[in-house]
């Protein structure tokens, strides 16, 4: 009733009947679970592969994590993220629901000694009360081994991580025949390649239409591992940090999960500027890709550090148009190409200023200074 969000299925009235039992109402969502849609595309319906192609289901996804960056903002865990608590209404909304299982940070939280887990049904997507409470195939290690004092945003992550390999992959992240199969899994990382080819069934995995001939793409896969890493201090540090990388895919940007490198971002950047990429100089960064390997590299170098002036030139003019983020990759790629320019040090220090990146500003700056030149810093 505290989450007052627009991806946060309302509370409308809480109280207490004639017999003295509590109630509460809540909107009635028409629609189906994200998990309802998965299942439809993974079954061949065409309907449903129309409606929902990856960019459509990318940004439920990112609905579904500004929900939960509202929650965290407000002090408050879900522990029980998975697609089938997410409801993807009849006009587009998307909802986040069942809270049955949320935990306010701070706040004490009662473990009776004689829970126990619960019974061993088959069914590793239902959720578990006890000392291990969430669903098995999305839940966080540390929530596997019951270490409820301990959870913290990072435990929601990694279940957000486990909704996102289930909309790329259309299969739970966690496969196992027993429960203490599954859960043993979790505890150690053991998560499911993410490699099985969508569309192709014979390659021994669930069934997958034939129609969505699609590989995880590696930015996708890298964001979905960092998510469900098993270490949390390897997980993004928040939600927002989380969405904004699957931002930056969605806007052909290199995500920081895959640490791009210089190749990968000047073919990313050609894609985004195609009017651009069409000059000679661009064509020249191409051809030294093509040609980037044994006694050519240095010379594909070469050529590539010709193209470094197109880039802090384009820098420069994202800044002035408010396009931070382009204009800091602009600069990143001048100063991969050109490291001792001292006036491409600047301009990128002057992005990763307005970003409000200032450590890193600070360093863009002195490293300017070091090299003999910082005019232009702001």
């Amino acid at each position: 009733a505290q989450l007052a969000h627009p991806n946060i299925v309302p509370i409308h009235n809480i109280g207490i009947d004639a017999q003295g039992r509590p109630f509460y109402s809540m909107k009635l969502v028409k629609g189906r679970t994200l998990q309802a849609v998965l299942n439809l595309i993974r079954d061949g319906d065409s309907a449903a592969i129309k409606e929902y192609p990856r960019a459509t289901l990318l940004t439920i996804f990112r609905k579904v994590c500004d929900a939960m960056m509202f929650a965290h903002s407000k002090g408050i865990l879900h522990r029980d993220l998975k697609p089938e608590n997410i409801m993807v209404g009849e006009y587009g909304e998307v909802l986040v629901m069942d809270w049955g299982l949320a935990k306010v940070l701070g706040e004490r939280e009662e473990q009776s000694s004689s829970a126990s887990r619960v019974n061993d049904t088959g069914d590793y997507g239902m959720t578990m009360e006890g000392e291990v409470m969430g669903t098995p195939q999305y839940m966080s290690p540390e929530q596997a081994m019951g270490m409820v004092a301990e959870l913290d945003a990072r435990s929601d992550i990694y279940s957000l991580g486990g909704i996102l390999y289930a909309t790329l992959t259309l299969r739970p992240p966690i496969d196992g025949t027993t429960l203490d199969e599954v859960l043993t899994k979790v505890k150690n990382g053991h998560i499911s390649s993410l490699l099985t080819v969508r569309g192709n069934k014979s390659s021994g995995s669930v069934g997958t239409p034939a129609k969505m001939q699609a590989e995880v793409p590696e930015a996708l896969q890298a964001v979905t591992l960092k998510a469900m890493a098993t270490d949390r201090n390897k997980r993004y540090g928040s939600v927002e940090a989380f969405a904004g990388d699957i931002e930056r895919y969605q806007s052909g940007f290199a995500t920081q999960a895959e640490e791009a490198g210089i190749l990968r971002r000047v073919r990313l950047w050609v894609a985004r500027n195609r009017a651009i990429a069409t000059s000679a100089a661009v064509l020249v960064i191409l051809m030294g890709k093509v040609v980037f390997d044994g006694q050519r590299a240095a010379l594909a170098i070469k050529r590539m550090s010709a193209s470094a002036p197109i880039f802090a030139a384009r820098a420069h003019e994202l800044l002035r148009s408010g396009e931070f983020a382009g204009a800091l990759e602009a600069a990143d790629n001048a100063v991969d190409l050109e490291p001792r320019n001292a006036s491409y040090h600047v301009v990128r220090g002057n992005a990763l200023q307005v970003l409000m990146r200032l450590e890193g500003a600070q360093k863009a700056f002195l490293r300017a200074v070091e090299l003999g030149g910082a005019e232009g810093a702001s």
